[in-house]
């Protein structure tokens, strides 16, 4: 019998909610924001209807699906495109035979290109033969901690693997300051 009417307060509630949320009410204040809530708060808010929120969706409508082929005008452009002028690069930073001093090291190498490099083309940095990191598409290497004396910098653009275009090697000499 304690139950009783804890349950049918609560189905009461629940039912009024529904009640409430039936309705909404729209109102512009006097800064021009236009307000909603479910209960007026102006003398000059309008009610505005809900839709029955337990009514069903209408059925989605499908539209005849079009084929993929691409127009034959895309293909002809495609084909059409004039062929990329070869790689050029060159070494615009340290210049042949800079001696540069840096104790802790460090060189900054930058190159130009003649144009842009294409999706698959990488640059790679060579220091003494031996590549120096991993193929990167930025045309500017900060090298650390390089050990003094003279040094050979070369730039290889490389395309899955296969050389394209190579650098003019440049000799850099580097002096840091040693403890005898």
């Amino acid at each position: 019998m304690k139950w009783f009417p804890i349950i049918s307060m609560l189905l009461t509630s629940l039912y009024n909610c529904n009640l409430y949320a039936s309705n909404a009410y729209i109102w512009e204040d006097e800064n021009g924001v236009i307000h909603f809530s479910d209960f007026p708060q102006s003398p000059v808010a309008q009610s505005v209807s809900l839709p029955d929120h337990n009514a069903s969706a209408p059925a989605p409508k499908f539209e005849e699906p079009e084929p993929i082929d691409p127009p034959s005008t895309q293909l002809a452009t495609k084909n059409n495109k004039a062929p990329l002028p070869d790689l050029n690069i060159d070494i615009i930073h340290p210049t042949q035979e800079q001696t540069i001093r840096s104790n802790k090291g460090e060189i900054h190498i930058v190159s130009r290109l003649n144009r842009n490099l294409q999706v698959s083309e990488h640059l790679q940095l060579f220091v003494n033969g031996k590549p120096y990191g991993a193929p990167t598409t930025l045309p500017e290497w900060e090298l650390k901690n390089i050990d003094r004396g003279t040094h050979l910098f070369m730039i290889q653009a490389v395309v899955n693997g296969k050389v394209i275009a190579l650098s003019k090697p440049v000799t850099v000499h580097l002096h840091r300051a040693s403890v005898n």
